[in-house]
């Protein structure tokens, strides 16, 4: 439904007056806030220019330089500044000396050092999105419409995130070609933008073998084509001469003209795509009529080489083939189709989940576009830019903006969007457990207006002897629209963030369904210091052992502590695991018996061959198991207590919801039917989904898997396969 009204919002939007207010004056630059989104206006020598913005917006440009540097896991941990400022000094000779005065101007402007700025301007170059420019035929005016997609941690910064200082940059460049780039503040560069001559430019990062520092760095560069260019020939002159550092797919259009190239590139190689270009039909991509496309590996096969291995990256390089492959199906389904809000929509089809910081929308020939940013993940479920409102401007109405008639930002209006909570309402003591048996407390904050969350903690009823660890932790997402309410215990993959999870857990409760997210022996704030999971604890495969008992134990508790909630319907109290956290799942159902419904994703039985397999995210569990000396037998008799498939007898089947992928490297397809056939069959079968990819992959079907997840536990009964 989302997709269908998209283009009625976005027209709505384009015709309302947008609400602006001016912020600061610098010379011959001005910021304003147009709907409390930041606009920095620079006009004049690139010196000025940095001036103002360094003088216009300080604050934030000294939050988004400590975001990225101060509090970022690149320089708290993997590199230092004076590492960031080796790369930048064989970068040096290359960066146009525009940028050197730019920087320099930023610099004194705000304060913040320029050996700082220099460090913070060359991260770009160390991390390797998706974009796709359509016209003529493929579109429904003829017109061309450019998208592109930045796949980049929502988690730079702590105090402030990166996105929360997100703001739409505007050069004026003395002599030269004003242009608008998709940035932050505290920055210069581009990787997503648009000139007034009706060129624009998206950058996707695909790594290479063939790569140094020693050229000029990629956002530099986007910038020069957007300053130089006025035709594409003209962009593809400064591509052919660009002194190249690194491997990269570019989109770069030219609205004027209705025509654009794909451009892969790596240290030694460029190669241009036209499109349509037959070049691109190398199994499995395929050229489409008026259509070019990238993600974020190479067609060219020479470049692949350096990539990959096979070439097929289907094989090799599978998330960014399932990227163009959603593209592909997309552009296909649309064709002759296609505007500004079908754009939109193509840029929603990401995964609701998938670390997304901006997306955009142009059409460069009349200089429209739309804009959408991440939000700070401590307030949104899904704070990726796909799942937010699309902001749009017109490039040449900006360019013509007198700050003197902006109404000036009061106090309140100049401030940016609170992101501290609700106050929080702490409570002792729980009605589910009257005798205070497991000592429970909850802190409860509001969530908008449909629900509530709160963070439990109780004790396990399994000790380890590691007293964090057997403190269970969850959160508790309660609806507050009715009572009666049925209820899901949640518990998630392998991994400490939970985003996912806490995803699902949000949308489930929005659709009223009550959810309790708990934490697994050893993961998140139950982790060992220093550990990663159950396979770091010291005891082995008898510390594994116990931890799984934990799990089930401490989900069978949850369950408890939900059916004596008042606003439980206590006979609707279901399970749901994805991955790990099916396994642990499936094991408590069967041992506890009293669970309404069952839903796992990417779950099945058979715990010793999926042991064994020889993939990377069952490393851990072989280099414990090669310890441990034991035959293959003999694990599978070890096993057998903890594996799923002795339990699922007393599992109906006909309440059980399974989800998995058929080309599944960690949990194989036997493993699945294995445990879909040993459940309790008298009642009907399962109902089982299978998807056409892997077992991580499987991410870009999430948003249909997830609305067949809310009507399977919103409904009383089994909802039949749609």
């Amino acid at each position: 439904m989302t997709h269908l009204f998209a283009p009625i919002v976005l027209a709505l939007l384009q015709q309302a007056a947008p609400q602006r207010l001016l912020l600061g004056r610098e010379g011959a630059g001005f910021a304003e806030t147009i709907d409390g989104q930041l606009v920095l206006h620079m006009k004049g020598t690139p010196y000025e220019m940095g001036l103002q913005h360094g003088r216009i917006l300080k604050p934030q440009v000294v939050e988004c330089v400590r975001s990225y540097l101060d509090e970022s896991e690149l320089a708290g941990g993997k590199r230092t500044l004076d590492d960031l400022i080796a790369v930048w000094k064989e970068a040096e000779p290359f960066i146009p000396d525009a940028y050197q005065e730019e920087l320099r101007g930023l610099s004194e402007g705000s304060g913040v050092p320029l050996r700082t700025l220099h460090a913070l301007h060359i991260m770009p170059t160390l991390h390797h999105c998706s974009g796709a420019a359509l016209f003529g035929k493929a579109t429904a005016d003829g017109k061309l419409y450019h998208y592109r997609s930045l796949d980049f941690s929502l988690y730079f910064g702590k105090s402030k995130t990166v996105q929360e200082n997100a703001c739409l940059l505007i050069w004026e460049p003395k002599g030269e070609i004003p242009h608008v780039a998709v940035g932050w503040a505290g920055t210069i560069g581009c990787v997503t933008g648009m000139n007034a001559a009706g060129i624009s430019i998206g950058e996707m990062g695909s790594g290479s073998s063939d790569e140094t520092h020693a050229g000029t760095p990629m956002w530099f560069h986007l910038r020069e084509v957007l300053r130089k260019s006025r035709t594409l020939a003209d962009a593809k002159k400064l591509f052919t001469d660009w002194k190249k550092e690194s491997g990269y797919n570019f989109i770069v259009t030219d609205g004027n003209a209705r025509d654009a190239v794909a451009v892969e590139v790596d240290r030694s190689r460029l190669v241009f795509f036209g499109p349509g270009d037959p070049k691109e039909n190398v199994p499995p991509h395929t050229a489409i009529p008026d259509v070019v496309r990238r993600v974020n590996h190479f067609v060219d096969p020479e470049l692949a080489g350096r990539q990959r291995k096979p070439y097929d990256p289907s094989i090799s390089k599978e998330g960014s083939w399932l990227g163009y492959k959603r593209i592909t199906e997309f552009v296909t389904q649309h064709y002759g189709n296609f505007d500004g809000p079908m754009m939109v929509s193509l840029c929603r089809q990401y995964p609701p989940t998938h670390s997304c910081l901006h997306q955009a929308v142009f059409c460069p020939e009349d200089g429209r576009m739309w804009i959408a940013n991440a939000v700070n993940p401590e307030t949104s479920d899904a704070p990726g830019a796909q799942n937010q409102p699309f902001h749009f401007y017109a490039l040449p109405d900006l360019l013509k903006t007198d700050p003197s008639t902006l109404k000036p930002a009061g106090s309140d209006a100049a401030s940016r969007p609170a992101t501290a909570s609700d106050p929080v309402v702490k409570s002792e003591g729980d009605a589910s457990d009257p005798a205070g048996k497991y000592r429970w407390s909850m802190d409860v904050r509001p969530i908008g207006k449909k629900r509530l969350e709160g963070e439990l903690a109780f004790p396990s009823a399994v000790t380890t002897g590691d007293a964090n660890n057997d403190l269970v932790r969850a959160t508790y997402f309660r609806p507050t629209a009715k009572t009666s309410l049925p209820a899901v215990v949640l518990l998630h993959h392998s991994q400490n963030d939970f985003k996912l999870e806490r995803w699902i857990a949000g949308e489930l409760s929005n659709a009223d369904v009550a959810v309790l997210l708990i934490r697994l022996p050893y993961y998140g704030e139950r982790r060992t210091p220093g550990g990663k999971g159950p396979l770091d604890v010291p005891s082995g495969l008898e510390g594994l052992e116990l931890a799984v008992k934990q799990g089930v134990a401490d989900a069978v508790r949850g369950a408890d502590w939900l059916r004596a909630r008042p606003e439980i319907d206590k006979s609707r109290v279901s399970i749901m695991g994805v991955s790990l956290g099916s396994l642990v799942g499936a094991l408590a159902a069967g041992m506890d018996g009293r669970f309404d419904k069952c839903c796992f994703l990417l779950g099945g039985a058979d715990l010793a061959s999926i042991a064994l397999s020889n993939v990377r995210e069952t490393k851990s569990i072989r280099a414990l198991l090669d310890r441990t000396k034991l035959s293959d037998e003999a694990l599978r008799t070890r096993m057998k207590p903890f594996d799923p498939l002795t339990y699922a007898k007393k599992i109906r089947a006909d309440r059980v919801f399974m989800v998995n992928a058929t080309k599944d490297e960690i949990v194989p397809r036997a493993s699945t039917d294995a445990f879909a056939a040993g459940l309790d069959l008298s009642h009907g079968p399962p109902r089982l989904d299978w998807y056409e990819t892997g077992h991580i992959s499987i991410v870009v079907h999430v948003r249909e898997i997830l609305d067949n997840v809310k009507e399977f536990f919103a409904a009383k009964d089994v909802p039949a396969a749609r």
